[in-house]
C-alpha cells in the first residue's frame, strides 16, 4: 500500500470478512452517505485510499464504479434530481483538500466520461446492487441495450430526463475562484476547495517589526508621577512604573478584572472566543490612556489612577473563531482603572485607513497589533468614528478630561431626548419644533398617527412633558370603511384631510417628523410625495373618524397648513442638495452580482442615486431578461468565478482566451469587466439556496455556500467605495462544518466569513434582517442585508419601515450572547416598536385591476350540475371571463390572456399607479400554466372566500394523504389549495406555484384560478412594462423560467429603499469632497501668468 509521505509498504493482514461501502448515516432532513470504502478483518476496521503503484492499474476500474454509484446514491439520499451532465460534474469534481479521499482521488487521476456511465460492468453493478429499482435512477439507464435483470419488474419504456439549462443553473459547477486575502479568512471556516487567483506579490506585507516591551508580572514596586507632566490640579501626562513611561494616548496590556458585563464576560470565556494563535488575547485586556489622575478615597489614601477607553480582540467580538490574530477593536465603553494594572505597553502597528489588514500568517511575538474600526455591540456593526465625530465628542468633555466615549455617550443621550427652548424639543435624534408635524405612536395601532405641533406643555421646573396636536386623518382609511373598494374612490396613502381634534400628546409618544403641504397642481403633488414621510392635505372633517365619506369637505382656504418654515425650508434644501451633487458626481456606478431578473438593480435605479452599469449573469433565461430591461447595462452571461479569474489575468499582464456568453443562441464573446477605480459600488445576493430554510436538506459542505467568497473577491479586487450583499434568512442559521469527523461545526460561519473579509479588506459592516413589507411590497419576504462601506466613506444605514407590516421583525440571537434588533423608528432593543406610516399594501391593492378569469371546471371527478352552470353563466355576465386550465380542454391556448390585455379598471391605488407608470393601457403575462384535470378541479371548488382551503373540498375531491388518522390535516400541510385573503398579503413569493404543493396558498382572492404569472410580478414590485424572457421553448417551461426568475428576485420596493440608504450615504460622501474641494480652492495660491 501507499502511505500518506508517498512511500510504499507491505501489510499482511489477518483474513477478511467484510467489505463495506455506501454506508447512510442518518442526518437532519435525510441521509448522507459515506464514500469511503472499508475492509474489516477479525481485530480492526481498515480504510482502502491509496493503492501502491503496483496494485493501482487494477484498483482504477473499481474506484471508477465507486465513485459513480457513490454519486447516484448521494443524489437519491438528497432528493436532487440530476441529469448525465450534473453527475459528470458530481464525480469528477476533487474532495476538499482537507478530505481522507482526496490522496486517492489525486493519485488515480481517473476522469470518468458519460460513455463509462452505461459500460456493460457498470449496469452490471448497478443490477447487482439493486440500484435500479430507484425511479430516479432508472431514468438515468433507460434506453441501455443490456438486458433487463429478471428480479425487476417489467416497466413502461421511458424517455431521457431533460436537462434543462435553467435548472441547472441552481447547480455550482466551476470551482469557486477567490483572491488571496479572502482566501486567507475562507481558510479558517470553509472545508471545500477554493480556487487562489494570483495576484501581484507586492501585495504581501512586509513583517510586523518585533519590539520587546518590559512586563510587570506583580504589582509594581514603584509608580511615580512626571511632575513635570501635570496638566490640571490632580492630572498627568505621564507616570513612570518600575523604570516604565507611560504617557497619554499609550494603547496598554492591563490584567483582567471581572467584567460587569456578564454576558460579555461569559463569551470570553467560551471556547469560540479562544485565540488559539495569541495568548495574549484570551489572558490580557487592552485599552488607551485617555487621562491619568490621583484622587483620594474616604480614608485619604492616595490612588493614582487613569480613565481607560476600552479596546477588544476581534475573537471576543461576533467574529469569534474568523478574527484576525492580531487585530483590537474600539468599543464604546470605559473604565477608570488603577495604574497598577497596567502589564505592559501594547506594539500597535498602523493601520492605514482603507487600505486591507496584514496578513495573518506570520507567527511570532504575540504582543504585536493593529486596530481596526469600533465594534458597536448594541447594533451589531464595525464602523469608523469620523475626525468630525470625535471632535464633536471631545467638545463634550470636561477640561482635562478628554475620553471620546464619554463625549459620544454624551452626545447619543443628547440625541435621545434634549429641550432647545419652550417651542422646541429633539427626541430621537429629530428636531420637533412648533407647526411642525408629528408622527405620534398610538397603543394598539400599527400605523402612526399624524398631528401638527400646536404648543408644548411643561413641568414646574420648566420640561416639556406633553404636546398640544392638532390630527390629521387617513383617507384611505374612510373609503376602506364606507365604500367597496375599487369600484367608487380610488385609495390614495398619501392623502390626509384636517380634523377639529386637538389633543394633548406625551412627548415620548412622538416617533419622528413628517411633512404635509397642500400642492396647487397635481404636478406639484406627485413631485412633493416623491420623498419619503410626505403627504398632502386637501380635506377637513370635524371628526377623526367620519361617519360616512359624504363628511369629507374641501379643505377651507382659512383652515390652509401653517408650516414650520425652518424645517420644510430644510427638507427643500436637502432635495435640492442632492439633485446639484447628483450633476456634479454622478450617481453611483454599480456592478451587479448574482443578478437574476433584475429586481435588485430596478430598484436601485428608481432611487436615482445608482446606476448598474454591468451586471453577471449565470442563467442564460435571466440573462436576456435582465438585458430586455435594461438596455445600458452590460450584461456578462457567464459565471462569476470564470469572469473574475478571466479579469484579474488580463489587469496583471496576462492573455486569457476570451470567455464566451453561455447564451447557446448568443454564445458571442463577451466584453471585459471593468477596470479597478470604475467600480463604485458591488451588490447582489449569491445563491440562496444551500442557505434557504425551504431547502430541508440544507449540508454545511454545500459547495454553492462558497459563492459568497467569490463575492467578496470581487470586492478584493475592485475596492469599491460600497457593497451590499443580501441573502435569506436562513444564511444566519446556517453552520460551517471545520471538522466533519469530529462535528465540530461554527455556528453563524457565514456571517463571520462575510463580517471578517469586509474588516480585513479596510472595510465598515453592519447587517441586519429587513421585511420587504416594511417597505412597500405586498408580501411577507425577510432577508438579511450586510452594507460595507470604505473606512473613510459614510456607512449607509438601514431603512426606517415605512409601511406596518403585520408580522414583526424578531430579535436574532447571536453566538455572542447579543441580539440583533429589527430596524425600528423610535427606542431600541426591547422597549422599540415596529409602526410605521403607511399601513402596508394588500393583494387587492396590488391586482384587482387587472383583467378577472376563472379556470373552468373539467368536471372529471364531480359532474356538473344545475349550479355550476348557473354560477358559470352569472360570472361571465359580471365580466370574468372563463377558460379552460387543463391542456386537452383548452386547445393549446393557455389559461388567461397569452397576448396584451387591457386593464380592468384605472388604477385602484397608489401602488398600481406606480407599478403602471410607462406602461400603455395594456399588461402581459396574465395567464397561469395548465394543469392535471384533478388539480384545477379542487381549485375551482375551493369556496370564495378568504383563507378557504383543502378543508372546505367536497369530500369526493379530497386528498387522504393530506389527513392523518383522525382526519386532521397533517402539520406542514395547511394551507394547501389556499385561497388568498385579498385584505392581507402574499406569502413570501416562490419560484414554484403549485396550489397543491406545501405553501400552496396560491388561489387568487376572489377568482376561481391559481395567481398568474403578472399577477406574482406585482406581488414583487416588478413594473408593469417588465418583460420576462426564457431559453426554453415549450410553454410549461417557459412559464417555469418566468416564475424562476420572479420568485428569486429582490422585491423592487425593497431594493428601491436600500438603493436611498446608500445614495443618501454617497451624497454625504460627496458633500464632504465638494467641501474639501473648496477649501483646497480657497488655500491654493493664485497662479498669475506672466503675458
Amino acid at each position: 500500500m501507499s502511505t500518506v509521505d508517498g512511500t510504499e509498504q507491505r501489510v499482511l493482514l489477518s483474513k477478511i470478512i467484510e467489505c463495506d461501502a455506501h454506508y447512510p448515516t442518518k442526518q437532519a432532513g435525510g441521509f448522507t452517505i459515506d464514500p469511503k470504502i472499508y475492509l474489516r478483518t477479525e481485530y480492526a476496521w481498515y480504510v482502502v485510499l491509496r493503492p501502491a503503484s503496483a496494485y493501482a492499474r487494477f484498483f482504477r476500474r473499481a474506484w471508477t464504479h465507486h465513485r459513480i454509484a457513490q454519486t447516484l446514491l448521494s443524489a437519491v439520499a438528497q432528493e436532487r434530481q440530476v441529469c448525465a451532465a450534473d453527475m459528470l460534474d458530481d464525480i469528477n469534481t476533487p474532495p476538499p483538500i482537507q478530505d481522507l479521499l482526496r490522496p486517492t482521488f489525486d493519485a488515480l487521476g481517473v476522469t470518468v466520461t458519460e460513455q463509462e456511465l452505461i459500460t456493460t460492468d457498470m449496469v452490471s453493478t448497478m443490477l447487482l446492487a439493486r440500484f435500479l429499482r430507484s425511479r430516479f435512477i432508472q431514468s438515468m439507464y433507460t434506453g441501455l441495450l443490456v438486458p433487463e435483470s429478471p428480479s425487476l419488474p417489467p416497466r413502461r419504456k421511458q424517455r431521457k430526463m431533460p436537462c434543462d439549462p435553467e435548472k441547472r443553473v441552481l447547480q455550482h459547477k466551476n470551482p469557486t475562484c477567490v483572491t488571496p486575502r479572502v482566501n486567507a479568512v475562507a481558510q479558517k471556516l470553509f472545508t471545500q476547495a477554493l480556487r487562489v487567483a494570483e495576484m501581484p506579490t507586492h501585495l504581501r506585507d512586509a513583517p510586523l517589526e518585533v519590539r520587546k516591551q518590559r512586563v510587570h508580572h506583580t504589582d509594581p514596586t514603584t509608580v511615580e508621577w512626571d511632575e513635570t507632566s501635570m496638566t490640571i490640579p490632580g492630572h498627568y501626562e505621564r507616570v513612570v512604573i518600575d523604570g516604565v513611561t507611560y504617557t497619554v494616548g499609550d494603547i496598554v496590556i492591563v490584567e483582567p478584572g471581572d467584567d460587569e458585563d456578564h454576558r460579555r464576560a461569559m463569551n470570553a470565556s467560551s471556547h469560540e472566543a479562544r485565540c488559539l494563535d495569541n495568548e495574549l488575547a484570551d489572558t490580557k485586556w487592552f485599552c488607551r490612556i485617555c487621562f491619568m489622575f490621583e484622587e483620594r478615597d474616604k480614608f485619604g489614601v492616595c490612588h493614582k489612577r487613569f480613565h481607560a477607553r476600552w479596546l477588544q480582540h476581534g475573537s471576543q467580538t461576533l467574529l469569534q473563531e474568523a478574527a484576525h490574530s492580531r487585530c483590537l477593536f474600539w468599543l464604546n465603553s470605559c473604565d477608570d482603572l488603577p495604574l497598577e494594572s497596567i502589564y505592559s505597553h501594547c506594539n500597535v502597528h498602523p493601520w492605514i485607513c482603507g487600505e486591507p489588514a496584514p496578513l495573518d500568517d506570520e507567527p511570532g511575538d504575540p504582543n504585536q497589533f493593529f486596530i481596526g474600526p469600533t465594534w458597536d455591540h448594541v447594533n451589531i456593526a464595525f464602523i469608523m468614528v469620523s475626525p468630525e465625530q470625535e471632535d464633536q465628542a471631545l467638545m463634550r468633555c470636561a477640561q482635562g478630561r478628554p475620553c471620546i466615549s464619554c463625549g459620544l455617550l454624551a452626545i447619543e443621550e443628547e440625541m435621545q431626548w434634549r429641550m432647545i427652548s419652550s417651542n422646541a424639543i429633539v427626541r430621537n435624534g429629530v428636531a420637533c419644533h412648533l407647526h411642525d408635524f408629528v408622527y405620534i405612536h398610538q397603543p394598539h395601532h400599527d400605523v402612526l398617527g399624524i398631528g401638527q405641533v400646536l404648543g408644548f406643555s411643561s413641568d414646574e421646573s420648566g420640561v416639556v412633558l406633553q404636546a398640544e396636536v392638532q390630527w390629521y386623518g387617513r383617507f384611505d382609511v374612510v373609503a376602506a370603511k364606507h365604500h367597496t373598494y375599487g369600484r367608487a374612490v380610488p385609495r390614495d396613502n398619501r392623502r390626509l384631510f384636517q380634523t377639529g381634534v386637538v389633543t394633548m400628546v406625551p412627548v415620548e409618544h412622538i416617533s419622528g417628523k413628517a411633512f404635509v403641504a397642500s400642492p396647487l397642481s397635481p404636478q406639484e403633488k406627485e413631485a412633493f410625495i416623491l420623498e419619503d414621510d410626505r403627504f398632502y392635505c386637501d380635506l377637513w372633517a370635524e371628526s377623526l373618524w367620519p361617519s360616512s365619506i359624504d363628511d369629507l369637505e374641501v379643505l377651507p382656504a382659512k383652515l390652509s397648513i401653517v408650516q414650520c418654515n425652518l424645517c420644510m425650508s430644510a427638507a427643500t434644501e436637502a432635495t435640492l442638495e442632492r439633485e446639484h451633487l447628483l450633476k456634479v458626481f454622478g450617481p453611483l456606478r454599480g456592478l451587479e452580482l448574482f443578478a437574476g431578473a433584475g429586481g435588485l438593480s430596478t430598484g436601485m435605479e428608481m432611487s436615482g442615486l445608482i446606476q448598474t452599469k454591468w451586471a453577471v449573469e449565470f442563467s442564460p433565461a435571466a440573462a436576456r431578461t435582465f438585458r430586455a430591461n435594461h438596455p445600458d447595462t452590460i450584461v456578462y452571461n457567464q459565471c462569476s468565478n470564470k469572469l473574475l479569474e478571466h479579469v484579474i489575468q488580463q489587469v496583471h499582464g496576462g492573455t486569457p482566451e476570451p470567455l464566451k456568453s453561455l447564451d447557446h443562441e448568443d454564445c458571442q464573446e463577451l466584453p471585459s469587466l471593468p477596470l479597478p477605480g470604475e467600480v463604485d459600488f458591488i451588490y447582489g445576493g449569491p445563491p440562496c439556496q444551500s442557505f434557504s430554510m425551504m431547502n430541508h436538506h440544507r449540508r454545511s459542505d454545500d459547495i454553492r455556500s462558497t459563492l459568497v467568497c467569490n463575492m467578496i473577491s470581487y470586492v478584493e479586487f475592485y475596492r469599491p467605495s460600497y457593497f451590499l450583499l443580501e441573502n435569506v434568512v436562513g444564511l444566519l442559521s446556517y453552520k460551517l462544518d471545520v471538522d466533519p469527523q469530529e462535528g465540530n461545526c461554527i455556528k453563524m460561519g457565514v456571517v463571520k466569513f462575510i463580517l471578517s473579509s469586509l474588516i480585513n479588506l479596510g472595510y465598515q459592516v453592519q447587517f441586519k434582517v429587513l421585511q420587504a413589507g416594511q417597505h412597500g411590497a405586498p408580501q411577507g419576504r425577510r432577508r438579511v442585508i450586510f452594507f460595507g462601506a470604505h473606512q473613510d466613506v459614510p456607512l449607509p444605514e438601514f431603512p426606517l419601515p415605512q409601511y406596518a407590516f403585520p408580522v414583526p421583525v424578531h430579535n436574532v440571537n447571536l453566538p455572542t450572547g447579543e441580539v440583533l434588533y429589527p430596524v425600528t423608528r423610535q427606542g431600541a432593543g426591547q422597549v422599540a416598536h415596529q409602526c410605521a406610516p403607511l399601513a402596508c399594501v394588500t393583494v387587492n391593492e396590488a391586482i384587482n385591476d387587472l383583467a378577472r378569469f376563472d379556470w373552468t371546471s373539467p368536471h372529471r371527478l364531480l359532474p356538473a350540475t344545475n349550479k355550476d352552470i348557473k354560477e358559470k353563466q352569472e360570472r361571465l355576465a359580471e365580466g370574468i371571463h372563463q377558460f379552460a386550465a387543463c391542456r386537452s380542454d383548452s386547445g393549446n391556448q393557455l389559461p388567461g390572456f397569452p397576448g396584451p390585455v387591457a386593464y380592468a379598471q384605472p388604477p385602484l391605488s397608489r401602488y398600481q399607479n406606480w407599478l403602471r407608470t410607462g406602461n400603455g393601457n395594456t399588461v402581459l403575462y396574465h395567464y397561469t400554466r395548465w394543469y392535471a384535470p384533478g388539480v384545477v378541479e379542487r381549485v375551482v371548488n375551493i369556496p370564495v372566500r378568504p383563507d378557504a382551503d383543502h378543508e372546505d373540498l367536497p369530500a369526493a375531491l379530497r386528498k387522504d394523504y393530506l389527513y392523518d388518522e383522525m382526519g386532521n390535516t397533517k402539520k406542514g400541510y395547511r394551507g394547501i389549495y389556499g385561497r388568498i385573503n385579498g385584505d392581507e398579503q402574499f406569502v413570501t413569493a416562490m419560484t414554484t406555484i403549485a396550489p397543491n404543493a406545501k405553501g400552496g396558498k396560491v388561489i387568487h382572492p376572489d377568482q376561481k384560478r391559481i395567481l398568474t404569472v403578472r399577477e406574482c410580478a406585482r406581488a414583487q414590485g416588478f413594473p408593469d412594462k417588465y418583460r420576462f424572457l426564457s431559453s426554453n421553448e415549450k410553454i410549461n417551461d417557459v412559464i417555469a423560467d418566468q416564475l424562476r426568475q420572479i420568485g428569486n428576485a429582490v422585491p423592487v420596493p425593497l431594493a428601491l429603499a436600500l438603493g436611498k440608504a446608500v445614495g443618501k450615504a454617497a451624497c454625504a460622501q460627496y458633500k464632504r469632497r465638494e467641501r474639501q474641494e473648496q477649501m483646497a480652492r480657497v488655500l491654493s495660491p493664485e497662479l498669475v501668468s506672466e503675458e
